[in-house]
């Protein structure tokens, strides 16, 4: 479960407007993130939750696609939020917003210090990519999210075996 813990942490990146993005949807999507920085800070867990759609996907490393929002919940948000020892800083890449102005898509990088399953303090870095969607009532929510760690496959997987 502590896996799960950091697919919430790579969500709580900040967004960058690149050339191609529209400044309107770029922006709503930068204060979409920054509710969820801030929920964060406060350790508000439901606050969190508003960023991710009622069906998103979220595709930790090592473990098996997790599904809708009580999902997410059960297995990253209340975990996340619990950890005292959670520090995070990021760098984005990118942000691109589709033409239609209904999709945007976010790439970045990240460095996450977590308590691991184990109990252990744990410094992580690695890569993300964020789908957004823009919902009926002009909000933003994640529909799919998915990182991987910079360490080697032989550090990731138990005895060096995938």
């Amino acid at each position: 479960m502590k896996r799960a813990l950091s697919s919430g942490l790579v969500l709580l990146l900040a967004v960058t407007l690149s050339g191609s993005a529209t400044p309107d949807a770029a922006e709503a999507v930068l204060a979409t993130q920054q509710r969820a920085l801030k929920a964060v800070e406060e350790q508000d867990v439901e606050t969190w939750l508003t960023v991710f759609s009622e069906e998103a996907l979220v595709l930790p490393p090592g473990s098996s696609i997790i599904r809708g929002k009580p999902a997410v919940r059960r297995e990253i948000a209340i975990p996340m939020m619990a950890d005292s020892n959670l520090e995070e800083s990021i760098r984005n890449i990118r942000v691109e917003v589709s033409q239609a102005g209904d999709l945007a898509y976010q790439v970045g990088t990240y460095e996450l210090t977590f308590t691991n399953s184990t109990g252990q303090v744990q410094r992580e870095q690695g890569k993300y990519v964020h789908v957004w969607k823009k919902q009926p009532d002009g909000s933003w929510q994640v529909v799919a999210d998915i990182w991987n760690t910079n360490r080697p496959p032989e550090d990731v997987f138990e005895g060096g075996e995938r």
